[in-house]
């Protein structure tokens, strides 16, 4: 997998102290065997995909900065999303930023130096962040070697965007090929969350105070939908026994409307969430085997660049559609 056909790619992350905090960087050594095929993959952890895994799919990693009361932390070289919750236990004040244009260019000329001629860059939904239009315009530097992939996913649909891209090398397809079919079929998905607690959205903007408290008197939990990279308040529902209720209802109806022209051979149905209980895991996969024979069902953990503006305990069901 990756750019070679049996190429084996080792990570080594390094911090360097720089005027600015630490600037993370991927040196790559490599071990060729068999007949190199030519394009690279690279995503960001927004895809749920960390550097441990990203070794094994032969993938590219960058990880999402998380700052926490000023201070920068990587999504899964130096920090655990059981870190982040427990900063929001302790009502740390957490946000996120885009990987910087150098750590991003580190990572594509380590590439190019290895041999390697075209890359394929699947960032964040640019509905969600300005990592999308960042790469792109640095992109323009690598005179078409680089072409960013703008297909509106992000956590586990963007993490089956890259398997499918990674899929569609292997299978001899170029780049511009695997980009334009990856953005054509980039809004087949459909997600939806709920949360445990208003705080977090409150904290993120996404809702007033006055409905975070009117949310906490009556025990309301809302349903967001992720659609097109936008996360939207999708219904209100009294209690997680209902929202969960809702949220099986609408995906069974997307699939049943939205997506009806497409094969259900090409569906993943995906589990999400963040400090679940295994045993609730295992209810919703059960539920979603049943609504869904035959298809596979996945669980991934939020990614913590969603997760610390959720809050614990949120839990999410999806559907994504890829060749």
């Amino acid at each position: 997998s990756g750019f070679t056909d049996g190429l084996k790619i080792m990570y080594h992350i390094n911090y360097h102290e720089c005027f600015n905090g630490f600037l993370t960087s991927v040196k790559l050594t490599t071990n060729r065997e068999g007949t190199a095929m030519n394009i690279a993959v690279t995503t960001d952890s927004s895809s749920g995909i960390l550097a441990v895994e990203a070794e094994k799919m032969g993938v590219g990693f960058l990880p999402v900065p998380i700052i926490i009361d000023g201070k920068t932390y990587y999504e899964g070289v130096n920090i655990t999303p059981a870190d982040v919750y427990a900063a929001l236990e302790s009502d740390k004040r957490i946000t996120t930023s885009q990987p910087s244009p150098q750590s991003l260019k580190d990572l594509w000329d380590g590439l190019l130096d290895t041999g390697c001629e075209k890359i394929l860059h699947l960032p964040i939904t640019s509905a969600l962040s300005s990592s999308y239009a960042t790469a792109e315009a640095l992109s323009k530097e690598y005179d078409g070697r680089v072409r960013v992939v703008n297909n509106n996913r992000i956590s586990v649909p963007l993490r089956e965007a890259v398997k499918s891209a990674l899929r569609m090398v292997k299978n001899g397809m170029n780049a511009d090929e695997i980009a334009d079919r990856l953005e054509r079929d980039g809004e087949n998905y459909s997600v939806y969350i709920t949360v445990d607690t208003l705080e977090y959205l409150q904290k993120s903007g996404r809702i007033s105070a006055f409905t975070a408290q009117l949310g906490k008197l009556f025990g309301i939990k809302p349903v967001l939908s992720i659609r097109k990279g936008v996360i939207s308040l999708y219904s209100k529902q009294r209690g997680m026994k209902k929202s969960k209720k809702e949220m099986f209802r609408s995906l069974a109806d997307d699939v049943k409307t939205r997506f009806a022209g497409l094969d259900k051979n090409h569906m993943t149905v995906c589990v999400a969430g963040t400090c679940v209980d295994k045993k609730e895991i295992a209810e919703i996969k059960d539920t979603l085997s049943e609504m869904f024979p035959g298809r596979p069902v996945c669980y991934d953990e939020l990614p913590a660049c969603i997760g610390c503006h959720t809050g614990g305990g949120a839990v999410g069901i999806g559907v994504c559609f890829d060749d």
